[in-house]
Order: C-alpha cells, then structure tokens, then sequence
C-alpha cells in the first residue's frame, strides 16, 4: 500500500479539467491519476534526473498507474477571481477551490508495493514537488503510510452511483500496449480522421505520460493518449456513498447479475447482427476493464478457473420497439458481476465496428438482479412461452438418419443448464417476424466470423412452453453468449 498527503499551502487549488477551457469555470477535483503521474514526472526531470535512476522511475510510474487510487478529500469551498487584459476585451477567469491549509488531501494506492530503491525515489520526487495543478497551487507532499483515518472518494463500482466526477486516469502498461495495437489497427479504416494521431501515438504508457499538452492539442486529440474516463464518488457530498470492497471470492445473494445499456447512433445496428455486436460489447468491456490484471473469467470465459456450466457473460442484444433495430444491450453474468467488472460496465462509452467504421453511444440505464429487470425487458420478464429473437444454432453434430437433431439438443441445453424448468413443448418455426418483415434463420448472421461457423450453418427458430413461468435471459446453442439463440417472452 502506498499512502501521500499532499497540503495546498496557499490555501487554494487550482486545476482546469482536461477538455475543458479556463473560463468554463472547471476546477478537477480531485487531481485526476493523470495529472499525479505528470506531476511526478515532472519533478522527477527538473529536479531527480539522472542516468542510474532512469529505469525506477518508469518501475514506480507503471506500478502507480496500474491502480486507480483513492482519495481522501477535505472540505472545500469554490471561488474565482476575474483578470481584465489592458487593451483587450476579454477577461480571464482563474476559478479555484479554497482549502484548509493544514488540512491535507491524501491519496492511496491500495494494492501497490514498492520496492526500498523505489520507496527512496518517490521520497526524493514528493520532496520536490512544490505545486499540483497550475503553478498557484502551492504544495508540500510526502508518504503517509502511518495515514489510518476514513477515506471518502472511490471510484464508482455500480450503476446506481450517480456522480459529475469524472477524471482521466492511466492505463495499465500492458492495457497500453492493447489500446496502442487497436487503435492503429483503426487508423487503417479511418485515415482521414486518425492519420495525424497515428502518426504521434506514443509506443509506451511513459512516452503517453510525457507528451507536451500542446502537441495533444496541436495534434487534436481528444483526450490525452493511454487515457480512461473514471467516475469517482464520494461519501461527504450529493454523491452515492461507496468503498471499493476487495476482490470477492465468492457471490452471494443481492450481488448484480444483469446491466442493460441503451444504444445510440445513426444507422443503429440491425437486429440480424446481433452476434456481430455481442462480439464488439465484449471486447469494449474487456479493453475497458481495469488495471487488476487480464480480464477475468466473467467476460473472457477463460483463465485459469475456466467457466463451467457457461456461468460466465453473454452479451445479448434487444430491439425493444421492434423496428428491427437494435437499440439496447444487455450483459448477463450468472455468476455474478465483480465490482471490478462493475467498474468496466461503467467505463464503456462507445462501440466501434472498425471495418464498417460504425460507431455507436452507449450508456449504462441500470445495474442489478434478474428479477430488478423483469418488467423492464421481455428478454428477462418470467413467461411460460419463449420465441426465438435470432437463430437457434444446435451445437453438436446430428446423428445418422437426422438422429440427435435440433430440438432434441436444444431440450438437453436446457436440462444441462440447470437454470430452467423442464419444457412441456417445443415447436420449430420456419420464420419470424422482425418489424415489417418475415424473416428466415439464414438472413440472419450466424456466426462472428464466417470462416468458423457451427455444426449447423442454417439455424432454426423454435417457440418453447414451459410448464410453469420462467425468467429469462434464455440463450442456447452455438455463439449463444454473443446473441444467438436468444429467446423472448411472449406472455
């Protein structure tokens, strides 16, 4: 654990958020990660620099920049002052918080260790740091390891946190590196928009770190390289109280299973792509997850506890208004969604489908149980009678003389599964209808990639009736955690 106290001298802090201009009247409080790590740079150049301890200060800087930090806030209060330009007709806003100059903002890197060699450094580094933010906001740090009072800003880990606080923090190194490899692969599909980034995208988190504001600006990106957008909520104002409790081990009752977002931009994808988009929700989640190392089970599948009993996410999409068009996604984790995987649910923003160059808004509507979203989506809602929204693709090979067929698999599904009740029928459909439209299994896409489709390259559409009520999501057969196979209610 890494402890600092930073006291504003002065009495005042003064930093303008990132994106936003001097006279908007912004103060970023609390210093963003981002600006922490710059600062610490900074410091490091001016003042530490030398040959031997060029290779530990990028040791400690990725180890700080692979956890978001917390923070204790002290009371504040906000005030500005106006400068009037001679000659000019413009004045200029210097918009500030005013705090207790012996009353110290403290930040915490819960799950960091440092090394003696690095402890050192940092000491030399907070030693000659003499202001955060702009150069009035004097400063004093130093470590707090012996800090035990209550912390109270975190970021937020559930929908249902309602916060204005949003700040940019770093990317782990390694999600770096990912985010580098994609966003150069898409530069190859939008070169009239990206080629001046591309051709300034820095190969490191640490080059990230260091680049000059004016050349982000120079070169118009929209926010600085190696970035996330964290949400932060705090225990002393209007915002949702919380604590980032650790990483569970097991799930209990209550804990969220289901996130639905709606989906915004023109065209909106076609219901007929739901596997399409299934495959771009679960990457943007996992690129999004945070810096706790490789994405965990819950949306990779994979790992070193592999999902069994397909416990893991699916990510399903819906056209509620039924014009054909999908205009929400859901992700449904029956094992549970880990505050981590809460957070990355939190942090999507867009998808992209980078080699049609579509790009789509997302926002999170809500985060919680099955049965908090059953009056809200008929994907969800509990039904005796089910009818396919896209393909039902069997997932094991027919047997001899059309033995072992669809609908014999798709009644094993639901037995293995264990989530659903015994079937009392179920009756093939030859099509659905789809907005206007009446529509076959193979106008459908039936696979993320077409070079590696299922056992069953047609698909069907079934109609199931179950003996007594019951709740969805119900999602079988091939590529079902991406959108196929997905079933409605229809009572």
């Amino acid at each position: 654990m890494v402890t600092i106290s930073i006291r504003f001298v002065r009495g005042t802090y003064h930093a303008t958020p990132w994106g936003n201009h001097v006279n908007e009247g912004q103060v970023e409080w609390p210093p963003s990660p981002w600006r922490l790590l710059r600062a610490f740079i900074a410091v490091y150049y001016a003042k530490v620099s030398d040959d031997e301890n060029g290779p530990l200060v990028k040791s400690l800087i990725d180890k700080l920049a692979g956890q978001n930090p917390l923070y204790r806030l002290p009371p504040t209060s906000s005030g500005h002052t106006r400068h009037y330009h001679p000659g000019a007709s413009y004045i200029v806003f210097d918009s500030f918080l005013v705090v207790g100059r012996d009353d110290p903002l403290i930040v915490r890197w819960p799950d960091v260790l440092l090394e003696a060699p690095e402890l050192e450094l940092f000491d030399k580094i907070l030693g000659g740091l003499s202001y955060l933010g702009r150069s009035e906001s004097w400063a004093v740090a130093q470590r707090a390891e012996d800090y035990s009072q209550p912390l109270n800003c975190y970021p937020a880990v559930r929908a249902e946190q309602v916060s204005d606080t949003v700040v940019q923090a770093p990317m782990a190194p390694r999600d770096y590196l990912i985010w580098r490899e994609g966003f150069m692969e898409a530069a190859e599909y939008h070169a009239a928009l990206t080629a001046r980034n591309a051709a300034t995208v820095p190969l490191t988190l640490w080059d990230a770190l260091i680049m000059d504001t004016n050349l982000l600006s120079k070169e118009r990106w929209s926010r600085p390289p190696g970035t996330r957008s964290i949400r932060y909520v705090t225990e002393d104002g209007p915002e949702l109280s919380t604590r980032i409790p650790k990483t569970p081990t097991g799930y209990s009752l209550g804990t969220p299973t289901l996130a639905r977002y709606v989906i915004a931009g023109t065209p909106r994808p076609s219901i007929r792509d739901a596997v399409l988009m299934g495959d771009v929700l679960r990457k943007a989640l996992m690129n999004r997850y945070p810096g706790f190392g490789s994405p965990p089970v819950e949306l990779s599948g994979t790992g070193n506890e592999p999902s069994k009993g397909h416990q893991h996410g699916y990510f399903l999409s819906e056209d509620a208004d039924g014009d054909g068009y999908i205009d929400h996604m859901l992700v449904y984790i029956p094992m549970g969604i880990s505050p981590e995987v809460a957070q990355a649910l939190g942090a999507v923003r867009h998808l992209y489908r980078y080699k049609s160059g579509f790009k789509w808004a997302v926002l999170l509507e809500g985060l919680g149980t099955v049965e908090d979203f059953e009056k809200i989506t008929d994907l969800v809602k509990r039904a005796r009678v089910w009818t396919s929204v896209t393909p039902y693709i069997h997932p094991w090979h027919t047997k001899k003389h059309g033995k072992f067929g669809a609908g014999e698999q798709l009644q094993k599904e639901l037995s293995l599964l264990g989530r659903f009740s015994e079937p009392a029928n179920l009756l093939a459909l030859k099509t659905v209808r789809v907005a206007s439209q009446t529509l076959m299994p193979v106008q459908f896409r039936r696979a993320r990639d077409a070079d590696r489709m299922g056992p069953d390259t047609a698909g069907s559409f079934w109609q199931i009736t179950f003996a007594e009520p019951t709740a969805g999501p119900i999602g079988l057969g091939f590529e079902s955690h991406y959108g196929l196979g997905l079933f409605r209610a229809q009572e």
